[in-house]
């Protein structure tokens, strides 16, 4: 039960016990299925919700099933770094194929979307596909490529294909390219197919693709009528902003699962760390090039 005279989240345990937890109106996001341990005597903090498991250890009451809950504070609008590394650090050690995970946002409809995406890709990355299916789509991609160098070297020399047209309704955007081109042996196509697919997942919550694409047009639209309408100037300054941070989260989304597969055995691996390492400066030199990207 959420409070909204004082933004408290108040709970009961399964002996009956009122729990209160002070909410943060800074932290747009909460998640309410990792443990937060109890604060020492005299200190101020979330009071201890136990899980389901450590209650029913005590009572042996199956009809309460308590949340166990994690403040996970992030900005409005696309995360940080350090925000990405909140919630993977939340997630990770979770059992996201028999748990259920519910998120709060007070501020704000992006973070959500963000971390429920997130989640999914933490969940594959811990559950990845069977390495005999991995196996056979690597060895199809070769069959085909080999099939097509025959082809090639049958026929006579054919003209110049037309250069390849992104296609925007699947999130190719130049900026995002340039990151899936920056993943090393051409593994970056096949990643951006599983964060794309996480978010066609989540898109009945919040169609990131939708999003990216609707601010766009409006800030294209608005921009072709700023000469003759002073409100329009504010539109089209508003709309490209939003774009913009859609399309980071975009970009964040992508090159945190980048992270997550090739650290996978490192677990004092951090994304903030990992992003700002000169290795990665292609990948992070993308992302700030968002700040003015003019989506022409």
């Amino acid at each position: 039960q959420l409070s909204s005279n004082d933004g408290s989240v108040v709970c009961y345990t399964a002996n009956g016990e009122k729990k209160e937890i002070k909410v943060d109106s800074k932290a747009p996001l909460m998640c309410l299925t990792t443990s937060r341990p109890a604060p020492e005597e005299g200190t101020p903090g979330p009071a201890e919700v136990k899980s389901f498991l450590g209650n029913f250890a005590e009572t042996e009451d199956e009809a309460m099933c308590p949340v166990e809950f994690a403040l996970l504070p992030l900005p409005r609008g696309s995360p940080s770094a350090e925000g990405v590394d909140g919630i993977i650090k939340a997630l990770k050690e979770r059992n996201l194929s028999g748990e259920a995970i519910v998120f709060m946002n007070r501020d704000g409809e992006g973070a959500v979307p963000f971390a429920m995406i997130v989640s999914g890709l933490v969940h594959l990355v811990k559950n990845p596909p069977a390495a005999a299916e991995e196996e056979k789509k690597e060895e199809e991609a070769e069959k085909k490529e080999g099939e097509k160098e025959v082809k090639e070297e049958e026929n006579a020399p054919a003209p110049a294909p037309a250069p390849k047209v992104n296609d925007l309704s699947k999130g190719e955007y130049p900026v995002i390219m340039d990151i899936v081109n920056a993943v090393p042996e051409g593994k970056g196509v096949a990643l951006k197919e599983d964060v794309d697919n996480m978010i066609k997942k989540c898109a009945p919550s919040f169609d990131l693709f939708k999003s990216i694409a609707e601010k766009k047009d409006a800030f294209k639209a608005a921009e072709a009528k700023k000469g003759e309408d002073w409100e329009a100037g504010e539109l089209a300054k508003n709309s490209l902003e939003i774009a913009r941070d859609s399309l980071r989260s975009y970009a964040t989304l992508l090159t945190s699962y980048i992270f997550m597969k090739v650290t996978v055995e490192d677990e004092d691996a951090t994304y903030a760390a990992w992003i700002k390492a000169p290795e990665q400066e292609a990948l992070n030199s993308s992302i700030e090039a968002i700040s003015t990207y003019m989506f022409s």
